[in-house]
């Protein structure tokens, strides 16, 4: 994969799903078996929460050290993955699922997702995390998702940034108070989008 596309977004959503379904068919029904003290073979499971905390748990975290290199003019795909080596691949017991490869290490990392390891291309990351919501992800959102709450949060998100730019333009809005409306980064809003879609979900009654 070049760059920060549909491929990381996908695959932290799916991260995230499977972290859910894991979240109610192992660890809560297996806590009101403990609760009511109903006899059961424990059933074990791989937790992949150290997956999502690896690419989303801010500040350190890829999206995290990926949004530090995007804030100034001066950051590049190879000072971000040169971060994200050493503070990750250093620390492998802590960040086990991250994984600093042996061949292409100036340009790649690896992640080790609940289904595999995926290796990413670090080349475009920076600069593509500065642009609006690529239109690969828009349209992965808004079409051809099946989650119609996710849907319906990128509809509103394009709405938003419409009137965030027509507030922006609006005269005296400028730089005064602060300096005018500060843009956020790919990752940022894809990762809040996500966020409020799995807490309307958890909310969720679930049979």
């Amino acid at each position: 994969m070049r760059g920060l596309g549909a491929q990381l977004c996908i695959n932290f959503t799916n991260e995230s799903l499977h972290n859910l379904f894991i979240e109610h068919v192992f660890k809560l029904e297996q806590e009101v078996y403990v609760r009511e003290e109903v006899e059961w073979n424990f059933v074990s499971y791989e937790d992949n929460q150290h997956v999502i905390d690896l690419i989303a748990k801010r500040p350190v975290c890829v999206l995290g050290l990926l949004d530090e290199g995007s804030a100034t003019g001066s950051g590049t795909d190879k000072g971000v993955l040169e971060n994200c080596h050493s503070t990750f691949a250093q620390n492998a017991t802590k960040y086990k699922a991250y994984i600093k490869p042996k061949k292409s290490s100036d340009r790649t990392f690896v992640i080790n997702h609940y289904a595999g390891e995926v290796i990413y291309t670090i080349e475009g990351f920076v600069e593509k995390n500065k642009d609006e919501l690529s239109a690969d992800i828009t349209a992965l959102l808004e079409v051809h998702t099946g989650f119609e709450s996710l849907k319906k949060l990128a509809i509103q998100d394009t709405e938003a940034k419409k009137d965030a730019a027509a507030a922006k333009a609006k005269p005296g809005r400028g730089r005064s108070g602060g300096g005018g409306l500060k843009k956020k980064t790919v990752s940022k809003t894809f990762s809040e989008s996500l966020n409020t879609l799995m807490e309307k979900l958890r909310a969720t009654e679930h049979h």
